[in-house]
């Protein structure tokens, strides 16, 4: 199969949308409803309203950010995708983790489920990423385009990307990423199985309430991977960003 990699445009964003909203519902993972929600039972709007925010976002933030599509060249269609940032700043100084909330949920229970599991996913690059660096946030591959070469090439496409501007790359993985991610110098900090705890002072129905939003946004269950910029690690000499935490 013949594919091309190129930087999505802002009107390529809904189609990105409906492929990672495919990929990550097949088999489904909870992850993408922490950042995704459908809302009234109305799928649609609901992927549109995320197509809307995630478009905001890249017209604010790019070069920073940078979404990519992949296209078959023989059909034409959008088959995959992924959401690099590249952040030749220091991203989270100033920044405090608490100050994010999932506004994209209305208030209540599945705002503050989805705000608390946000910030036990991102918790470990927060506090170890204090530095410039790249960012795999989504990487995603039509099941039937998955085994033959399109996540490594969008790996490649990055990062050349993080090693030309000096950057220490992170991502999170599922364990379907694990040996691509290895191959390509990625080392494991570990796992990150998010769990949170229901607040005491909730009545009967907030307690039904936050026990559905557990079966819809859970279980998230990633490694934390980090590589040295050119991914060279040299035993002895490469300090990770884990052991410099610890010390």
């Amino acid at each position: 199969m013949q594919f091309t990699i190129q930087i999505a445009q802002d009107g390529d964003l809904h189609d990105l949308m409906k492929v990672l909203w495919t990929c990550f519902e097949t088999p489904p993972q909870g992850i993408l409803r922490i950042f995704f929600p459908i809302l009234n039972n109305d799928r649609e709007a609901s992927l549109l309203a995320a197509s809307n925010g995630q478009r905001e976002e890249y017209k604010a933030s790019y070069p920073e950010l940078i979404w990519l599509k992949v296209i078959d060249d023989e059909t034409g269609e959008m088959v995959g995708g992924a959401k690099w940032y590249f952040y030749e700043r220091n991203p989270f100084d100033g920044h405090s983790l608490e100050e994010e909330e999932a506004v994209w949920y209305p208030e209540g229970v599945g705002r503050e489920f989805a705000t608390r599991a946000m910030h036990a996913f991102e918790k470990p690059r927060v506090v170890m990423g204090q530095k410039p660096h790249s960012y795999l946030n989504i990487i995603f591959t039509l099941p039937e385009y998955q085994r033959k070469g399109i996540g490594r090439a969008i790996m490649k496409w990055g990062l050349r990307k993080a090693d030309q501007l000096g950057l220490e790359s992170w991502l999170d993985a599922s364990p379907f990423g694990y040996s691509l991610y290895h191959s390509v110098g990625f080392l494991t900090y570990g796992s990150n199985n998010v769990s949170i705890k229901m607040h005491e002072d909730y009545n009967q129905g907030q307690q039904a309430e936050w026990e559905e939003y557990k079966k819809i946004m859970l279980p998230v269950e990633h490694a934390v991977m980090w590589r040295p910029v050119g991914g060279k690690f040299v035993v002895g000499e490469t300090v990770t960003p884990w052991f410099k935490d610890l010390n």
